[in-house]
């Protein structure tokens, strides 16, 4: 369902930019094209990235800020909504790996 509306978001935006230029003519038709599929793949992403926002937060709802925590002990807040903060959670979980030697 996701995948359907996400291309359903990116069709509308390619349509509504290309067919917007081929009728005033703004632009030279493989630029408007260009840019239309640029503009209905970032409208594509953004609408995918909303849905997964939306599902982290229900699950936070439900079952609390460490729901995605294996060990609760060392439990961090829940901050991975943005892919800067997923990028340093994911360092922080190696490192830890690396430091605690090699398991047996």
């Amino acid at each position: 369902m996701i995948k359907t509306i996400r291309n359903a978001a990116a069709a509308a935006t390619f349509a509504a930019l290309a067919g917007g230029n081929f009728l005033c003519g703004f632009l030279n038709d493989y630029l408007a094209c260009g840019l239309a599929l640029a503009a209905s793949f970032i409208a594509g992403r953004c609408v995918e990235r909303r849905f997964i926002n939306r599902a982290y937060r229900e699950m936070i709802r439900l079952y609390g800020a460490e729901w995605g925590y294996a060990d609760s002990a060392a439990a961090e807040p829940a901050d991975k909504t943005h892919f800067r903060g997923a990028c340093h959670y994911l360092r922080r979980r190696i490192f830890r790996a690396r430091s605690d030697g090699p398991s047996s």
